[in-house]
């Protein structure tokens, strides 16, 4: 699991790990230009806007004493945004791993697919989802320069200009690798 969970450090197209049941976030169109969204005419999801960066991606087995949490899985992941259910994707994706149905080498491949049919599984749970942290001002060394110029138009656009996400997602699994 440790070995998967770098290849998606940096910038990626995470189209792979977006729910394609919502691909396009009606919700904020609904907001910003309520007469196209009365008109049913919604955003198109393009590769540049599927575009993230992620600088903190870690997997550990919790060995807390408190056998409530033994066995679980934490996988913290730090980046500039999240697609919808993206985390709850790499998740269910890295628990693949961690019981040997899937290799990292396979999830690489996923990874750079960009193709949401390439990824076979279920997002995981949300119950064991937390934001644990949103940053307003990038960390330092973090450069958005590698990012496509219609992601970072897409971040201006929005009131998160330059704010970074950072969530935990928790999830019983046997420990991999």
């Amino acid at each position: 699991m440790q070995e998967a969970v770098q290849h998606i450090l940096g910038v990626h197209d995470f189209t792979t790990f977006m729910d394609n049941k919502r691909p396009a976030g009606l919700g904020a169109l609904k907001r910003k230009r309520p007469k196209l969204a009365a008109l049913g005419i919604k955003p198109v999801r393009t590769r540049e806007k599927n575009t993230r960066l992620l600088w903190e991606a870690d997997v550990k087995l919790d060995d807390s004493p408190d056998a409530e949490w033994r066995g679980h899985v934490n996988i913290h992941l730090a980046g500039n945004g999240f697609l919808y259910r993206m985390v709850r994707l790499i998740a269910a994706a890295l628990v693949e791993v961690g019981h040997r149905r899937m290799t990292p080498s396979q999830f690489l491949k996923v990874l750079d697919s960009g193709d949401r049919s390439a990824l076979t599984v279920e997002a995981a749970p949300a119950h064991g989802l937390y934001l644990t942290q949103v940053l307003y001002e990038l960390p330092p060394g973090i450069d958005l320069s590698e990012l496509p110029a219609a992601q970072l138009q897409s971040s201006e656009d929005e009131d998160n200009a330059g704010s970074s996400i950072v969530v935990d997602q928790q999830t019983a699994a046997a420990a991999g690798s």
